[in-house]
C-alpha cells in the first residue's frame, strides 16, 4: 500500500477546509481533487482531531490517553491506532441500537466523520434519580377472589364473601389515581407485576387493561411466579411470597446471572402475609410488605389484627435505599 507524506501545504488546506465545516471524507477529496494526493477520511480526522498524520504517533505514548466525562457518564479512549473507544450510558430502544449513525451521533461522533468497527449495547432496565423514574411494583393479592361470581383462590379455598365486581372497579380507580400521578411527576414509569396465590388468573387480565389504559408507561404483563428489575445498581426482585421460600437469593443469582453481576446491592420484595419485616441474609435484603386493607372476620377470628396497614415509597440513589415512606 502506497505512502502519501504530508506537507505543510496539505496540513494548511485540511485546517482550512475543516474550519469551513467539511466533513473528513469531502476534504479529502478535495485534496484529491486540488493535490493529487489520495488520503483516506480516517486519516483526515486524525489530523483534525489529533494534529497527527499517522497512528503510529501513539507508540509515543506510554499508556493510551482517556478522556472522561463525568456527568454524562461517558468514557472515551484514544488507541495507538488511531481509532477511538467510547463506552457510555444512554437511553435507547433496540432499534436505535442497530442504526450505526444513531450510536455514532448518541456517543459525540460526527457519522461523516466516523465508522463503527465493533459495538457492543447491554440493554438494563434501569434509570437514575434525576431522570425520573418511579417504579410500581404490584406483588399479588390486589383483587381478594380469582372469580368474579363466588369468592375462591386460585387453589380453590373458599374466602369469605366479597362484592367483586365492586372490588375491580375500586381497583381500577386506585390504579389509575397512582399511574396518573407517577406519569405527572416522572420521566419514565415502568409497572412490575407478579400473581397472587389468591388472584393470579384474574391480576393477569387486569395487568393486560393497565397496559392497555396506561400506553405512555412501560408495563410488564406475565405470567411469571417472580420477576426482577434493575434500578441504578440496585437489583430488586418481586415475589408474592407464598412460593420460592427455601432459597429465593439463590434462585435470583441463577436466573439473573447478568444483573446480580452488575448490582451492589440486592433486594427481595414479597407480600403475602400482610406484615411488615426486614432482614439481610447475606447481603441480600428481603422486604416483607404489609397490606392496607381492613381485617376481615377470619383474621380477626384468628388475632390477625396487629399488623400495620400501611403502603410504603421506597426512594434509592444509584446503590442503595435512600429513603422509607410510610403512606
Amino acid at each position: 500500500m502506497g505512502y502519501t507524506k504530508w506537507t505543510d501545504e496539505h496540513k494548511n488546506r485540511v485546517t482550512e477546509l475543516g474550519k469551513q465545516g467539511l466533513s473528513s471524507s469531502k476534504i479529502a477529496q478535495k485534496l484529491f481533487d486540488e493535490f493529487g494526493v489520495n488520503l483516506s477520511r480516517r486519516t483526515v480526522s486524525r489530523y483534525l482531531s489529533t494534529g497527527h498524520t499517522s497512528s503510529r504517533y501513539d507508540k509515543l505514548k506510554k499508556n493510551t490517553s482517556k478522556v472522561k466525562d463525568v456527568k454524562r457518564g461517558t468514557e472515551i479512549v484514544i488507541n495507538k491506532d488511531g481509532s477511538t473507544t467510547s463506552s457510555t450510558t444512554m437511553q435507547m430502544t433496540s432499534e436505535q441500537a442497530k442504526d450505526p449513525e444513531f450510536v455514532l451521533r448518541a456517543h459525540g461522533f460526527n457519522p461523516d466523520d466516523w465508522d463503527i468497527v465493533s459495538a457492543r449495547n447491554n440493554f438494563w432496565q434501569q434509570n437514575s434519580q434525576e431522570n425520573g423514574l418511579i417504579v410500581i411494583e404490584m406483588i399479588g393479592d390486589m383483587l381478594h377472589s380469582d372469580k368474579i361470581n363466588s369468592t375462591e383462590t386460585v387453589s380453590g379455598t373458599i374466602l369469605e364473601d366479597v362484592d367483586m365486581p365492586k372490588a375491580i372497579d375500586e381497583a381500577m380507580q386506585f390504579t389509575e389515581a397512582i399511574v396518573v400521578t407517577a406519569l405527572e411527576n416522572a420521566n419514565t414509569v415502568m409497572i412490575k407485576s407478579v400473581g397472587g396465590n389468591h388472584d393470579f388468573d384474574i391480576s393477569y387480565m387486569f395487568m393486560i387493561w393497565i397496559k392497555e389504559r396506561f400506553k405512555q408507561a412501560q408495563v410488564d404483563v406475565n405470567n411469571r411466579y417472580r420477576t426482577a428489575y434493575l434500578l441504578g445498581h440496585v437489583l430488586i426482585s418481586i415475589q408474592h411470597g407464598n412460593v420460592n421460600k427455601k432459597n429465593p437469593a439463590q434462585i435470583l443469582a441463577n436466573e439473573c446471572r447478568h444483573l446480580w453481576g452488575i448490582a451492589t446491592t440486592t433486594e427481595i420484595h414479597s407480600g403475602h402475609l400482610h406484615f411488615d419485616k426486614t432482614e439481610d441474609q447475606n447481603g441480600v435484603v428481603f422486604r416483607q410488605f404489609s397490606t392496607p386493607k381492613p381485617s376481615d372476620d377470619w383474621e380477626t377470628m384468628n388475632g390477625f389484627v396487629g399488623a400495620n396497614k400501611l403502603m410504603y415509597a421506597l426512594e434509592y440513589n444509584d446503590d442503595r435505599l435512600k429513603v422509607e415512606h410510610f403512606i
